[in-house]
């Protein structure tokens, strides 16, 4: 091939080639920059309406919830009042009331080895006591047994569970004072 340009000439040449293409570049950098800016603003101008809007929205809740906050304090101390007097009242029927744990460490201590006692169910005022005897005759031992004690005077035992006289399944229920 051949060389119609001087060495000198086509440096000068390629550095002019590559002086062309950078200043293109730079200016398309710029053109993007700014379409950027451009296709951004309109979306930072709503969202700072939005959060200005969201500030005011705010600032008039604060002063309303401040009006009404000083009802509902006074609402709320007073259903905490209620909530702390039936409180107390249940607090005062459980200490009046023999514990569970009593209740049946009595039933056990009248309990004889012919008892076989199944489950102690104890809702409110309510005690009821299942189990299997082995004979009518014992059933009616424990039955007696139970009656001995204050809490238990009122111990019933239905007729039907003596109906058997051995391996008598019973249900003594009790209902305390």
């Amino acid at each position: 091939m051949l060389n119609l340009l001087p060495q000198e000439e086509k440096k000068k040449l390629i550095n002019e080639y590559k002086m062309r293409f950078s200043i293109t570049i730079v200016i398309f950098i710029g053109i993007l920059f700014i379409v950027a800016i451009v296709g951004l603003f309109p979306s930072f101008m709503s969202k700072r309406f939005e959060m200005r809007n969201l500030l005011m929205q705010k600032q008039d809740a604060d002063m309303n919830n401040s009006e009404t906050s000083l009802a509902e304090a006074e609402r709320s101390t007073s259903a905490n009042k209620a909530l702390v007097n039936y409180m107390e009242t249940r607090v005062i029927a459980l200490e009046a009331s023999p514990s569970v744990n009593i209740i049946i460490q009595k039933i056990f201590a009248k309990k004889s080895s012919a008892i076989s006692v199944s489950s102690i169910d104890a809702t409110g005022k309510v005690v009821t006591i299942n189990g299997v005897a082995d004979t009518r005759a014992d059933l009616i031992s424990f039955h007696s047994a139970l009656r001995t004690e204050q809490e238990f005077k009122n111990a019933t035992l239905p007729i039907s569970d003596i109906a058997k006289s051995t391996k008598a399944v019973f249900a003594i229920v009790i209902n305390l004072p």
